[in-house]
């Protein structure tokens, strides 16, 4: 959990600044593909990163009962949990390389 927080905060601030980055600096009429991969990739790391702040954000109180033996539903969690971290930390990954690939293209 801890760990899928700290990497919520490092995946919102980049994603704050990728629009700036598509607006300034993909020219849109030259580079109509480009812009399109980067629309794409910024979307898929909004969905996965919205969908792993829902389940930070939700109440954890259902798991923690001692009274409840059947933890399944705790493992599900976890398991889903552990998945959108790892999506979300891959797609992140995937389009601050491509920004990174992309500095010599940038326009001034």
């Amino acid at each position: 959990m801890k760990d899928a927080c700290a990497e919520l905060i490092k995946t919102h601030a980049v994603l704050k600044w990728t629009y700036a980055y598509g607006y300034y600096c993909i020219d849109k009429k030259k580079n109509k593909n480009k812009m399109e991969t980067f629309e794409y990739q910024q979307t898929d790391l909004e969905r996965f990163c919205d969908t792993l702040h829902k389940m930070v954000e939700s109440p954890l109180d259902v798991y923690l009962d001692p009274n409840i033996l059947e933890k399944s539903k705790f493992y599900h969690f976890r398991g889903q949990l552990i998945s959108y971290f790892e999506a979300t930390r891959k797609f992140y990954s995937a389009l601050v390389q491509s920004i990174e690939s992309d500095t010599d293209h940038i326009q001034y």
